[in-house]
């Protein structure tokens, strides 16, 4: 199955780290209605290059580099 690509982000008040890993949120609940997926690769490295826009995203609001791992951290 393919992910949907939920990168909107949605308004949720001040805080850069909820509205931008939205897209990440939104994945969750599709990998736990999926049994199998048919290319894990493409998964894995699909995540992980959405981790990394999450991260520059955060970046680009000025949140401090201890909150962006924390925030990886959480999401991983």
């Amino acid at each position: 199955p393919e992910l949907v690509n939920n990168d909107s982000v949605v308004a949720y008040g001040d805080n850069p780290l909820l509205a931008e890993a939205n897209g990440l949120l939104s994945i969750i609940g599709q990998i736990r209605a999926t049994a199998t997926h048919s290319d894990p690769l493409f998964l894995k490295e699909t995540l992980a290059q959405k981790l990394r826009d999450y991260e520059n995203r955060l970046r680009q609001h000025d949140v401090d580099l201890e909150t962006i791992d924390t925030a990886r951290y959480c999401l991983c």
